[in-house]
This record gives structure tokens, sequence and C-alpha cells, in this order.
């Protein structure tokens, strides 16, 4: 029987969690549709932006000009046999002409990036990666505290900004600064957005948002290829990269605020407001609005008890549990040595696979068409475990890569070098599916966070290797990446498997060997229907006291 208006919750039934409420809403109709439609499109500009230095930072054939007359042309420095990086005196060189056949400009030729000045063209990659660090720290810290919408939208601003301030070719450290805040709004708002997504969406489409986003970014590289080929200045290439990133100021009036993070901060009218508009766009009815109050009421309750149950000791005392730990130690250590080789083989890669090539910018396409299948195959993980799928996708990106080696064909280059694009890319997806299911959830957050870091120190390094080893040899930057990927191939070894076991809650659970124990595959489907039968999470019904 369900209870009075007045009696609130029965002790005997489950709790209401946020889940149990926005099934009640639709959490997978038509408005989440058009959110992580709009939402994901951003992820088509990154793509766009966080490739763009494979051609703005295009660097033609150069002779040194210094000792030379003030006339002279490059084709004269040829016939006098003057060297790339010494003036005849034997001095470092300072003044530099560059192939006439290259007609159009790029920040290397805009400031002479070469020579021993090579290494500030890899930092001008480099510190968008830095910027991106700091974003999603920032984002993660602040999110909680002025809540998802105002976040996503101030990052959003801040990547707006540094598009177009990425256009000005005032100064190197101008356009340094400029790429940092584009690193900064870049990996905020997709931090912050996500959060928001996943707040809004049912669980049945979460993976697919995901995927989605992903997608766009791929989809961003083949449209980078495209306009690039048309404009080889390069301020104008990235002036037009950023003209279309003004539509998203549409933001401010399409994106609403999670309703979950409003409840939990006792704003439960505007909750109701977000979760009127998702039960109008999908069709559905809410009930009345005394009874929705109830119901968040409860919901408020149950999720500030299940956040406080779940609270750590903080950032170092969780870091320091995860390390204590000789198992979980282990794990972190070859966590950190994955994340930082597919980090670097996956965007050192998409960069030198176009040096490899003798058209950049159909190596850029396909490029970004190889991903696309490669994010197809995170169900093998499912079918052959995770642990082998992975280890495997590292060794076959590795061979490829080091299979440079074996000629000197462009075109084999090229094939090679793709093909270790798409399984790194492939390894990009499976380890965020595989590292939080080891992780305990005590200490998860701070475990995936320096899995992260780890993948971002690699980002970082990558321009180093692709811009500083290529002249040592064409294939130079391959090696280093593959033979990343053979080590990483070693270290999935050192990790636990995880396909059909229970997920481990503390680190005494990992040292008591949780994830030894094999889950019986009937009772995981029998489990997985249960689920599938809940308006929620599987936290349980509704508790009809509030809905009838």
């Amino acid at each position: 029987m369900p209870g009075n208006e007045n009696s609130g919750p029965s002790t005997s039934e489950k709790e209401i969690h946020f889940e149990d409420v926005l099934s009640l809403a639709g959490g997978t109709g038509r408005w989440q549709l058009l959110l992580i439609g709009w939402m994901s499109l951003f992820c088509l500009s990154v793509g766009c932006n966080s490739f763009s230095m494979i051609f703005m930072g295009e660097t033609p054939d150069y002779l040194c000009a210094d000792g030379q007359p003030k006339n002279a042309t490059y084709a004269s420095l040829l016939e006098a046999a003057a060297e790339r990086c010494r003036a005849p005196d034997g001095q470092p060189c300072r003044r530099w002409l560059y192939d006439t056949n290259f007609t159009g400009s790029s920040v290397v030729t805009q400031w002479d990036l070469v020579c021993e000045r090579r290494p500030l063209l890899s930092t001008a990659q480099s510190v968008l990666q830095f910027g991106g660090l700091f974003g999603s720290v920032a984002a993660a810290a602040l999110g909680d505290r002025l809540g998802r919408r105002a976040v996503t939208l101030g990052m959003l601003t801040t990547y707006i900004a540094g598009t177009f301030l990425s256009a000005i070719p005032v100064s190197y450290e101008l356009f340094l600064a400029a790429r940092f805040v584009l690193g900064f709004g870049w990996m905020g708002n997709i931090s912050s957005s996500f959060v928001l997504i996943m707040e809004l969406t049912g669980l049945r489409w979460r993976a697919w948002a995901g995927q989605v986003a992903t997608l766009l970014t791929a989809v961003g590289q083949m449209v980078l290829a495209g306009v690039a080929y048309k404009i080889n200045v390069w301020w104008q290439l990235q002036l037009i990269l950023s003209s279309p990133v003004l539509v998203f100021i549409l933001s401010f009036w399409l994106v609403p605020e999670s309703p979950r993070w409003l409840i939990l901060r006792g704003r439960d009218d505007d909750a109701l407001k977000v979760l009127a508009t998702t039960a109008r766009v999908n069709g559905r009815e809410l009930p009345d609005e005394a009874k929705l109050h109830r119901m968040l009421k409860e919901v408020r309750r149950s999720e500030l008890a299940a956040e406080e149950a779940a609270a750590g000791g903080g950032l170092c005392a969780d870091t320091a549990k995860l390390w204590s730990s000789r198992r979980l130690r282990r794990w972190m250590f070859a966590t950190c040595a994955c994340w930082t080789a597919v980090g670097g083989g996956y965007f050192g890669l998409s960069f030198d696979v176009t040096q490899l090539s003798q058209s950049p910018h159909l190596a850029c396409t396909l490029s970004g068409l190889v991903e696309v299948p490669a994010y197809f195959l995170a169900p093998l993980l499912d079918r052959f475990g995770r642990r082998p799928v992975s280890c495997v996708a590292f060794l076959l990106s590795g061979v490829s890569m080091l299979l440079v080696l074996t000629g000197t064909d462009p075109a084999l280059w090229l094939v090679t070098g793709l093909v270790g694009k798409f399984f790194v890319t492939s390894i990009y997806v499976m380890l965020f599916v595989y590292t939080p299911e080891y992780v305990p959830t005590s200490v998860r957050t701070v475990g995936f966070g320096i899995a992260n870091v780890c993948s971002r120190i690699g980002a970082m390094t990558a321009p180093y290797v692709v811009d500083l080893t290529h002249d040592i040899h064409r294939a130079a930057p391959s090696v280093v990446f593959g033979s990343g990927c053979l080590l990483a191939s070693l270290a999935v070894l050192l990790l636990p498997e995880t396909a059909g076991r229970p997920l481990p809650e503390t680190v005494a659970e990992v040292e008591a060997g949780v994830l030894d124990e094999r889950v019986d595959k009937k009772d995981r489907t029998t489990d997985k229907t249960e689920e599938a039968d809940r308006p929620g999470d599987q936290r349980g019904a509704v508790n009809e006291s509030y809905i009838d």
C-alpha cells in the first residue's frame, strides 16, 4: 500500500536516487539526443584545432643566409652550397631563407623555428596539452562548487578566446600563451560537458554519447585536411578554423544545468524546471509538483549519504592509500606505462604520419578515417577479456610502427603508420573501459586521474620526439613510439583480468583477491536482465508512494 503524502518513504522501501527521477522524465529520449548532438559538435572543432599544427607548423627546406648578400635568394644559396644551421664562419645561423616552392607561410617561417630554435616548434604543440592538463584539473575542482553549466560555459568561452588569439601573428610568446588558453578551454570544456551529459542521460546512452564525441574528433581531422589544402597561410587557416566556434555562443541559451547538481544544492525549483523541459520534449508526463518535491528531498538525502560514504580522506590520503597496496602499486606502475605510451603514440603518430607521406593532406584525412572503425573494437573486451585484447592491440601497434625499418617506400611508411594509428586509437578506447575496473571505488577518481596525467605527459612529449628525431632519420619517431607500445604490451601483463569479475570497492578487497573471483556467465546475464527492468540505475525501483 502506498503511504500517505505526509509519511515519506517507508524504511522498507528501497532508496530513491537521481536516475529514478530522471527515468520519469525520460533518460533516453529526444531531449537527450538533441543535447548530445549539440554538445558533441564541440569535438568537431577540437579535431580541427588540436591537430592544426600539422599544417601551421609545416617546415619547408631552408638554408642559412648569414654572411650572404642581402639580396640573396634560396637558389643562390643552393649554388653557394650554404649550410642549413651554420654560417660560413662556423657560428650558429641567425638568418634563413626558405624554399620558394613553399608559397604559403607557417609559424616556422614566421618566427624562424629551425635549427637551434626547433624545440620552440615542439613547444607550441606541447603547450596545448599542458594547458589541457590544467583545464581538466580546474574543471574537476570547480564543477561541484560552481555547477556543471557555469564551468562548461566558462571553459567554452576560454576555448573561443584561445582559438582567435592563436590567429594573431604578433609574437611567438603571444602565440604560445594563446595555445595554452586554447588547451585549457579545450580539456576543461570536454571534462565538464562530459559530466553534464552523463548526469542528464540515462545509463543506456552514456557509452554511446562518448563514442559520438570521439568520432566527431576524428571527423574534425578530416575537415582540417580539406581546409588546409585550400589555405596555406597559417594565421588565415587558424582564423577560418576559429570562426565556426562562434556558433557555440548559443550554448548560453541551449545548455541546461545538471538537475542532479541543483538537487544536491537544495535548488529543487530550478531542478524541476529542467526536468519539466526534459519530460515535455520526450513526450513524458511527470507526477504532480508536490509529489516531485518529496521525491527530490529523498534523492538529496540518499545521494548525499552515498557521497559521504564514498568520500575519501582527501587527495593526499587517497593517493597514499593507492600506492600503499603492493598489488595496486604494481598495477599503477603498469597503468602509467600504458597510458604514457598510448598518449604519446596517438598524438605522435597523428603528426608523424603526415611527415612520412608525400601528401600530408591525404595522410591527415586517412589518419582521421582509420580512427572511425577503431572505436568499434571495444566489444572484443567482453568476448576475449581485457588483458589479452589490450596486450595484442599494443603489440600489433608497436610492430606495425617498427615495420617502417623494412623499407624506404613512402607508401609503405604511410600504411604502417595508419595501421599503428588504428590500433593505438583502439587502445585508447579500451583503456577508458579497463582502467576504472581494477582501481577500487574508494580511490578510483585519484587512480583514473593519475592515468590521465600520464596520458597528457605522453602527449606533451610526442611533439619533441617527432620534431627532434625526424632529422636523425625519417623513421625515428615511429621507432620511438613503436618501442613504447611494445613495452606497454608487456606492462599490460602485470594488470589483472576484470572481465566477468566483481569490481573492487576498497583497497582491502584488492588485497583479498576479489578480482580473482570470476562471476558465472549465467549469473551475469541474469543480473543484466534484472537491471534492464529497473527504471533507473541498479539501485532499485521508485517508491510508489511518491508517484501514485
